[in-house]
């Protein structure tokens, strides 16, 4: 019908969301107190808050059923796992300046992750938080996506206006073209 069904009250400046494969969860990074929100689909409620890294920017669900949750923070250049499942915020690491679009790897050992402040995407290692790589992409990334076999990746740098596109394989950029004014989105 497309009518608005719920209003969800009290979420500090959603910034990403994404569902949990079975659609059960939706999780919220909410920039102004720096916590990322779990939402209940079917009641609509907020069910789970866990205090993270400095505002929060973008957020990708891993895990098998969707248990794992990877948020950036682009205010303090942090990655936060969470674990929704035991309820606790696994680990806070430093990946980079800027931290913002990120997505997971189908194998799940991977986080790729754009660097606005660094002209550059992190290789992260989804386990331990640690940058495993820096690719030198054009300026200001901010949104990236990857393709659904993990070989691409697709960088859109908003400061010079550009696509990267990153051979997942070999970790290097394949190729950079410029796309017009206001690159922002992109999706694979």
């Amino acid at each position: 019908t497309w009518e608005v069904i719920a209003t969800i009250p009290d979420l500090p400046e959603p910034h990403d969301a994404e569902l949990t494969p079975d659609g059960k969860l939706l999780y919220l990074a909410t920039d102004s107190d720096s916590t990322m929100t779990v939402v209940d689909t079917e009641t609509l409620q907020s069910v789970k808050t866990f205090k993270i890294g400095q505002k929060p920017r973008g957020l990708a669900v891993g895990g098998d059923n969707g248990e794992i949750v990877y948020v950036t923070n682009k205010g303090d250049g942090t990655l936060s796992i969470i674990d929704v499942a035991n309820e606790k915020v696994v680990l806070t690491s430093s990946v980079g300046a800027g931290a913002h679009a990120l997505r997971v790897a189908p194998d799940g050992a991977l986080v790729y992750i754009a660097l606005s402040g660094e002209d550059a995407v992190a290789v992260v290692d989804a386990s331990t938080g640690e940058v495993r790589q820096r690719i030198e992409v054009g300026s200001t990334p901010e949104q990236l996506d990857l393709s659904a076999d993990g070989r691409w990746l697709l960088v859109s740098n908003n400061g010079d206006n550009t696509l990267s596109i990153i051979d997942t394989a070999q970790n290097a950029v394949a190729s950079t073209r410029a796309v017009g004014k206001g690159a922002y989105g992109v999706q694979a």
